[in-house]
């Protein structure tokens, strides 16, 4: 495996990481290898408490709301406490009067 150092599309420094994978193998895989590497290497950073939820959304770029999904999918529930809905209510409640 090699890593080159680079920047990301955010501008932000980034590791650009080269994986070797068997001929044979990756012909199993076809287009969908750059897709299930970063998934697995996100939601094993996620897993092990390296990334929150927010650096794993940064990672792989989708909305919250599929973040969420692609957790659920993958049987990791959502870090989400009661208090995090009462300061989400109270926020609501001082934006919106409602």
């Amino acid at each position: 495996m090699d890593t080159v150092l680079d920047q990301s599309p955010t501008g932000l420094p980034a590791i650009t990481v080269t994986l070797e994978i068997p001929e044979e193998l990756a012909q199993h895989l076809g287009s969908e290898a750059l897709r299930m590497s970063r998934h697995a290497l996100g939601l094993e950073a996620h897993r092990r408490g390296l990334w929150t939820e927010a650096e794993l959304g940064q990672f792989l770029g989708p909305t919250r709301i599929s973040l969420d999904r692609f957790l659920k999918d993958h049987g990791i529930d959502l870090s989400y406490t009661w208090q995090d809905l009462e300061r989400e209510r109270t926020l609501h409640w001082d934006l919106t009067g409602v």
